[in-house]
């Protein structure tokens, strides 16, 4: 347990009903617009010190913000964070992470305002000693600071700054409170922009209930309300609009209202996506179903909507209708799954995963109650080749292999080391040894590096009936990270299968693969803490994404070359993942990720960085390619939303206004 200790007169303090390491605090004064704050946590007691001597942190939340940012600068006894606020601070939460047992961690916390120098001195300072600890300069962030700051001066400087110190703040230093400006400025345009039908659906509105089977009819909408929400009068207009004859299921985004009855909390959901509803509710109470399909469910007898919901799994991506657009507002829901969904959720996983996977135990999330934790094992045993290209990189490639050998449970696989023209004498030698290893072949490549056709290559060469690119700057985890892969990709018309990756600091360096960020993709929740729930509780289920990273993926062989493997022309070094993915999606298959395959990426650093003109310009045609090989796809990303930010991979709100 953990417990804070604030200044009385300043803070009140309440317990999280759903996370009992976390608290909300409220201040009893409305702190200050346009002000710089730091924020300082100093350990109490002997188990409060060994948990921060462990590496774990405390994370801050802001009002009701969804994002949890973590409290970087490690100070003797305690951590630390600079942050900047546009609007007033009325609540914070602090919270911490598991910590494997029951002692009490106390905890004083202080939070104090502070002018504009001193956090960026407090910035500076952090970067500069984690510089030094790394073994690079320290002096470095200093000259680069002021010089961006004569070239651009002090607004871009401290964003650059605030980059490297802890990139989830940077949208704070434009608005704090994004979605107070967005549902001014924004979403009044968005309605406006809306074309709505004329003819209206028959919609009926019942509560749970109420609800029976003789009383509905095939074709009419039924929308189960719930006392605590506020339907937008517009609804059944959106409806009719949105509604194609094959629809048999639609849902929209919602929000919540807070203590103050102001809206917080915005859900903009993915697209129909069963995996992520098999394990948390993403669509809520937020939805209409067709008479139909509704009295054929209610023999089941659903005691939430929940429930309900688990019972459309199987329903089509077509059937399906989503409605990007907020159109109602209700209460907070604190509940965690209940017996009978966590019951329901057990009766449909196995029509979900397949013949081939057995689900084993259904149980809450340790990190979240409203999360189903599924375990799974597969019943088949194929082999798997992995793949781990290198050059030279002695001591990233031995840590990686050895970490595959000492901690994957799932034996049935074999490691195929691509050596690209390593030289060196100590490297050559482990690989000799290395190859005695009975898991273990070391494959010479003989040609230029092209990460495209070093991997087709070693397809090839592999005997296993998957494949699983790997990395050779990355390190297992957690040992069922290849069995559980497995099951993801074992499941009826499985694709690619990602990993959950972490740079060294546990912060999240892949969750997946989001289509259009940045003009092209970019990486969902990146330097979230590896201990967060993550959007819509996105960081803690396997889902649907249209591509991942070729840092961890296993995919099937004969998928591998039927879409011809990864591009050896167009794309030698970047982007060839992507690419691959979405050949892939394109044949039919569908892509997933799950987060029960944890490893460490310590991302190209034997390859170097992308800093010399020649590499500067590869890597531009090579962005131009995707760009029009996908132009489509890139638009906009089922696993995504148009009003999350493009230039962001934090799922913070679109604040500029598209048509599409």
């Amino acid at each position: 347990m953990i417990k804070f200790v604030l200044p009385a007169q300043s803070f009140s303090i309440k317990r999280s009903e759903q996370n009992k390491s976390e608290f909300h605090v409220r201040s009893s004064a409305l702190m200050r617009e346009q002000q710089w704050y730091r924020l300082k946590i100093s350990a109490r007691n002997a188990a409060a010190r060994d948990y921060l001597a462990t590496g774990k942190t405390i994370g801050l939340g802001q009002n009701e913000n969804f994002q949890t940012i973590r409290c970087v600068e490690r100070l003797k006894n305690g951590v630390a964070l600079c942050f900047y606020r546009t609007s007033s601070l009325k609540t914070l939460s602090l919270a911490g992470y598991p910590n494997g047992d029951e002692a009490e961690l106390c905890f004083t916390v202080s939070l104090k305002p502070i002018v504009s120098v001193q956090a960026i001195f407090h910035m500076m300072w952090h970067v500069a000693m984690n510089a030094e600890a790394a073994q690079q300069r320290k002096s470095y962030i200093f000259r680069i600071t002021r010089a961006r700051q004569k070239r651009s001066g002090w607004e871009h400087a401290k964003y650059k700054l605030i980059q490297t110190y802890q990139p989830l703040l940077q949208h704070q230093l434009k608005e704090s409170d994004q979605y107070v400006s967005w549902v001014r400025d924004k979403e009044p345009r968005y309605f406006e922009k809306s074309k709505l039908s004329e003819t209206k659906l028959r919609i009926s509105y019942y509560q749970l209930r109420e609800l029976d089977p003789q009383r509905l009819s095939d074709h009419e909408w039924i929308i189960i309300k719930r006392n605590d929400t506020v339907y937008r009068e517009s609804l059944p207009s959106f409806l009719s609009s949105h509604f194609s004859k094959e629809n048999q299921l639609i849902y929209w985004d919602h929000d919540y209202l807070n203590s103050d009855n102001a809206r917080v909390l915005p859900q903009f959901k993915p697209n129909w996506d069963p995996t992520l509803l098999l394990h948390t509710n993403y669509i809520g109470s937020a939805f209409a179903i067709r008479g139909d399909l509704l009295k054929s469910i209610l023999t089941q007898k659903p005691t939430s909507h929940y429930e309900l919901l688990l019972s459309c799994l199987s329903l089509e991506p077509k059937k399906v209708q989503h409605i990007p657009l907020i159109l109602q507002h209700q209460q907070p829901e604190l509940e965690a799954l209940s017996t009978h969904e966590l019951k329901a959720i057990k009766r449909v996983a196995p029509d979900l995963y397949g013949n081939s996977v057995l689900i084993q135990e259904i149980e809450h999330h340790v990190l979240n109650q409203a999360v189903a934790s599924i375990s799974v094992d597969p019943k088949e045993r194929p082999l798997v080749s992995i793949i781990i290209p290198t050059r030279d990189s002695l001591e990233l490639t031995r840590n990686c292999v050895n970490s595959v050998l000492e901690r994957t449970s799932y034996s049935n696989y074999e490691i195929l080391i691509l050596d690209n023209q390593s030289t060196e004498p100590d490297t050559l030698s482990w690989f000799k040894a290395v190859s005695k290893h009975e898991k273990v072949r070391v494959i010479r490549y003989n040609h230029p590096f092209n990460y495209s056709a070093i991997n087709n290559f070693a397809v090839t060469q592999a005997a296993g009936e998957y494949v699983c690119l790997l990395n050779n700057d990355t390190e297992v985890i957690a040992k069922a990270w290849l069995s559980n892969m497995l099951c993801e990709a074992l499941k009826p018309n499985a694709g690619c299968v990602g990993a959950k990756l972490y740079y060294a600091d546990d912060t999240v360096q892949h969750a997946g693969v989001i289509l259009g960020l940045w003009g092209l993709a970019g990486h969902s929740h990146k330097n979230f803490s590896r201990f967060e729930a993550g959007y819509q509780n996105r960081l803690l289920c396997p889902q649907q994404y249209s591509a991942v990273t070729a840092a961890c993926l296993l995919v099937k062989k004969s998928i591998y070359q039927e879409v011809s493997g990864l591009n050896e022309k167009q794309l030698t070094v970047a982007f060839n993942d992507v690419d691959f993915c979405l050949k892939v999606l394109k044949r039919g298959y569908q892509n997933y990720w799950t987060p029960h395959a944890e490893l460490y990426h310590f991302e190209s650093k034997s390859r170097g960085k992308e800093d010399t003109p020649e590499k500067k310009e590869r890597e531009s045609k090579e962005v131009e390619f995707m760009k029009l090989a996908w132009c489509e796809l890139l638009e906009s990303d089922p696993a995504y939303h148009r009003h999350l930010a493009k230039n962001a991979e934090d799922f913070s709100l679109n604040l500029e206004f598209t048509d599409s």
